[in-house]
């Protein structure tokens, strides 16, 4: 008998299993959901920090979903600098769009698409640059990064 042969047929049966399990892990973890709950939460923490209440000046940040009704969600800065960062679950991964006015940091920050990945038992995405975040709080925080960024640069109220 070839060895070959059943180390073939062994390597595939790994794979297949692999496969299936993260199948499972994926569909079981409510990544989304736990998702938007941290967002919302940091976002609130945002608003309600003493230093960056002083950034917003009476403006708090915004999230909520968007108002076209296109599946986004979205969290936004008014005021100088003003930035809108909207992300969507999709078939690809999670889909960000970031939307600048009168700011410099639209140069750093791109639209991309974030990749869904299963590391050991962990839901994660990947970034354009190969970075893996766990869901939740890295992709909050990765979602949230020009926000903060923008809120660095906004002159404090006095």
């Amino acid at each position: 008998m070839s060895n070959w042969i059943t180390d073939e047929a062994n390597n595939n049966n790994d794979r297949e299993q692999r496969e299936e399990y993260e199948k499972r892990l994926v569909q079981q973890s409510n990544y989304w959901g736990s998702l938007l709950r941290q967002v919302e939460a940091d976002v609130n923490v945002i608003n309600q920090h003493g230093y960056w209440q002083k950034k917003l000046a009476g403006f708090p940040l915004r999230f909520g979903p968007d108002i076209l009704g296109e599946g986004f969600y979205q969290i936004s800065k008014s005021g100088y600098p003003a930035v809108l960062v909207g992300f969507k679950n999709t078939s690809e991964g999670i889909k960000i769009v970031r939307r600048f006015t009168e700011n410099p940091l639209s140069r750093e920050f791109r639209d991309e698409v974030l990749k869904l990945a299963v590391s050991g038992n962990n839901i994660v995405f990947i970034t354009r640059d190969n970075q893996s975040l766990v869901v939740p709080e890295d992709v909050s925080q990765y979602i949230l990064k020009a926000v903060i960024e923008s809120l660095k640069i906004t002159k404090s109220a006095d």
